[in-house]
């Protein structure tokens, strides 16, 4: 299937133009992307090692998940009985899905920056404004996009002889949930002045 068979919105297409790569690129997305702007735009390597569980090993996880999804999408979907995807709501309900939890996460982040509700978790405001983190927030879109939009109808649709490659991807998604939202809100924070650079935000010293 295509990504206009299955129904991906206009602006993500791209992501499906060559089936054999397809299922690799939201692992670049998340792994590789923002280490190439860590490095061109803030001046540093960002070290797997000190960042959130989220970020790694969470988002090693998330894109086995997705890209496991993706490939079964484009290989083995039944166009008929994947009809009901296509429905243009139901792209509309994944694309408001996506922009509404990176907004939640955007404007959370930003109100504990300013007012710093939780000082162990809060960044600065030039961390804030970096280009990781702000690349971060386009991640969490897109993501939450594919989540509804690929990876639910893969576990729904797909069939069932691919049963042992829908429990991959089951337990790579509890695993992300696991690092995302358990581990890094019980252990302590990582070393922020290692998360995030600072020198995209430079307005704001002083």
């Amino acid at each position: 299937m295509t990504s206009r068979t299955l129904g991906i919105v206009p602006g993500l297409r791209w992501m499906f133009s060559n089936p054999r790569l397809a299922p690799w690129v939201p692992a670049a997305i998340m792994l590789i992307v923002p280490e190439l702007l860590a490095i061109g735009l803030e001046g540093r390597v960002a070290n797997p090692f000190k960042q959130y569980l989220g970020v790694f090993p969470g988002d090693v996880f998330l894109s086995i998940a997705i890209g496991a999804a993706i490939w079964l999408a484009i290989n083995h979907f039944d166009p008929c009985r994947f009809r009901q995807r296509l429905n243009v709501w139901w792209q509309l309900a994944c694309v408001a899905l996506g922009l509404g939890f990176a907004g939640f996460v955007f404007y959370g982040e930003l109100q504990n920056t300013l007012h710093r509700y939780v000082p162990a978790a809060a960044y600065t405001k030039e961390q804030f404004v970096s280009p990781t983190n702000l690349f971060h927030y386009l991640i969490v879109a897109v993501m939450t996009y594919l989540l509804w939009a690929v990876v639910l109808p893969a576990l729904v649709v797909a069939p069932k002889r691919f049963w042992w490659l829908k429990v991959l991807i089951v337990l790579a998604l509890v695993g992300w949930a696991t690092c995302a939202i358990y581990l890094d809100n019980t252990l302590p924070r990582p070393n922020l002045g290692d998360v995030h650079g600072t020198w995209f935000g430079g307005w704001y010293a002083g």
